[in-house]
């Protein structure tokens, strides 16, 4: 997985953050979750807002998260792929 997670797999970066946490290392598990958050990983970014909301992400960080995460979003996106969204 961290194999994965490094080649830029955002699913497995969003795993290691979930086993992180389940270890209790929330500012390590945070970390893997930007990351994860910056490549379009949906789950990430929902996790980053619920550690906003209990301070373990600072404001700046998931502003930047945002950004970053609504850029790779938008950098897959193609008129084929809003048409198969739209059928």
């Amino acid at each position: 997985m961290e194999e994965a997670a490094i080649g830029g797999h955002p699913n497995a970066r969003n795993d290691l953050g979930v086993w992180e946490e389940d270890n209790g290392r929330i500012e390590r598990a945070m970390k893997h979750c930007i990351i994860a958050a910056n490549l379009g990983h949906v789950g990430a970014m929902e996790t980053l807002k619920k550690g906003y909301s209990i301070e373990m992400v600072t404001k700046i960080d998931l502003e930047a998260a945002l950004h970053a995460h609504q850029a790779a979003v938008d950098a897959v996106r193609s008129p084929q792929m809003e048409a198969a969204e739209r059928a």
